[in-house]
């Protein structure tokens, strides 16, 4: 891996892996040696933190937002709300916005937003933004060394620091957790040794579901490759219930390290590496209409065919339907209606032509 002069980092650690430094201490010395993998899924999160940034800093409307932008967006500001809610804080004096800070030359944390309520009281907000399993915020160690950096160089006293894990998605939910200055001076020791220990050449590397998600090196990695072969001695329909729950954990890492071996696949191949029976193919293109009404003009402007057949060929967003339902309400009667509120009545009025459908069934961990 270079680490140039460009590396915001400056090649320490960051506190968005200690968790994976904590579960599999080698892996953050053995993907020093791997460059990272420009994966579509690491790409989207990247894009969806930067819309929600962008939303609070009010450089983007909401509004002009489309998909599972405008509802990643709209539920982070909702979640947001509920958070600010709940620990009794609503009107903050100052707020940052992906700021790193440094915890000595140990490890650095980039936070995604951060504000301060003027009280000593300061809320830090974690936004995941992809779909999967998150350590909640009691548990998250990843949180507790961002709180840690924050504490280390706020220019003001703080009495308590307010941790929030946000995730929009499946379903808007949050986590929260409360850090005072005496939990975070005792927490910098625990955080130091799991750096420590994670620097060391001969750091011992554990595979595992939640540390292999996220690891460049998972495709070249001795360790996850072992304990896949291990699955291989058994047949899944021979499989007792108590044993097949510790092949499952073997499996969703088997899953992961194909995948990461594909995308490895795909880089080597885009780079001019010839990799022997394999190529990459084109796939196309896809189009959609990035703004409904200029194509909603154009296309009556052509007189060539009646709003009906139009919007036959239009999907609604069920989400962005509540919205504007509840913004044309006020500007009509001046109703302030609840999102359930707003959700009740749209289903009375569209109870013969809504649809509702179960989502399929996911295996989690118990």
């Amino acid at each position: 891996m270079d680490l140039d002069s460009e590396d915001e980092r400056k090649g320490l650690p960051s506190a968005s892996g200690i968790e994976q430094m904590q579960l599999c201490p080698g892996s953050w010395t053995y993907q020093q040696m791997i460059d990272p993998l420009d994966s579509d899924e690491a790409n989207e999160g990247t894009a969806r933190h930067d819309i929600i940034e962008n939303v609070i800093r009010g450089k983007v409307s909401i509004d002009t937002l489309e998909g599972e932008h405008y509802t990643c967006a709209k539920r982070a500001l909702e979640l947001l709300n509920l958070i600010e809610r709940e620990i009794e804080q609503e009107n903050h004096e100052s707020q940052w916005l992906e700021e790193r800070v440094w915890v000595d030359e140990l490890y650095s944390a980039k936070y995604d937003l951060l504000r301060d309520y003027g009280n000593g009281t300061l809320l830090l907000v974690d936004w995941k933004t992809l779909y999967g399993e998150h350590t909640p915020a009691t548990d998250n160690v990843q949180l507790l060394a961002q709180a840690l950096a924050v504490y280390r160089n706020h220019p003001t006293e703080i009495k308590r620091i307010w941790c929030a894990l946000a995730e929009p998605f499946p379903h808007p939910t949050y986590s929260l957790v409360e850090y005072l200055p005496e939990r975070l001076e005792k927490s910098y020791d625990f955080i130091r040794t799991i750096v420590t220990k994670a620097k060391k050449k001969d750091a011992p590397r554990i595979p595992g579901a939640k540390q292999c998600k996220y690891c460049d090196a998972l495709a070249v990695c001795p360790e996850a490759r072992f304990i896949i072969s291990q699955a291989f001695k058994f047949k899944p329909l021979e499989l007792s219930a108590d044993l097949i729950s510790e092949v499952m954990n073997i499996a969703v890492v088997a899953e992961k390290w194909a995948k990461a071996v594909k995308d490895r696949t795909r880089e080597l191949i885009k780079d001019g590496t010839k990799v022997s029976g394999w190529k990459l193919t084109g796939s196309g293109t896809t189009k959609s209409i990035s703004d409904t009404n200029k194509c909603a003009e154009a296309i009556m402007d052509t007189n060539q065919m009646d709003w009906a057949k139009f919007l036959g060929a239009c999907t609604t967003s069920w989400s962005k339907l509540q919205t504007i339902w509840m913004d044309a309400r006020f500007e009509q009667s001046g109703a302030k209606l609840s999102k359930k509120e707003a959700i009740t009545e749209l289903e009375m009025i569209l109870k013969e032509s809504l649809q509702e459908k179960p989502r399929a069934d996911s295996l989690r961990k118990a």
